[in-house]
């Protein structure tokens, strides 16, 4: 999961909040960057600080809407708290 990110953003996502940025196309062997992702969003499962399990991404191959971005942000946070407690 922290193969990809910052030190900042591995500890913002740690911290629970939902980190998105342009997906780095450095690294060819990423299956990500194969199938052509251009922008993602990752959360930490549960998003709580000190508990993590694991993590919850989405990709896009076409950035969205900054508008929409905010909104997939907030479902992606709902959703990972959902996971949570299960």
């Amino acid at each position: 999961m922290f193969d990809a990110v910052t030190v900042e953003q591995a500890a913002q996502i740690i911290a629970g909040q939902v980190v998105c940025d342009d997906v780095p196309a450095t690294d060819g062997q990423r299956l990500d960057v194969q199938l052509g992702m251009r922008r993602r969003c990752v959360v930490a499962v549960p998003p709580v600080l000190e508990v993590l399990v694991g993590s919850l991404s989405i990709f896009w191959m076409q950035p969205p809407k900054t508008t929409s971005e905010t909104g997939y942000r907030l479902e992606l946070q709902r959703v990972a708290m959902k996971l949570a407690t299960w």
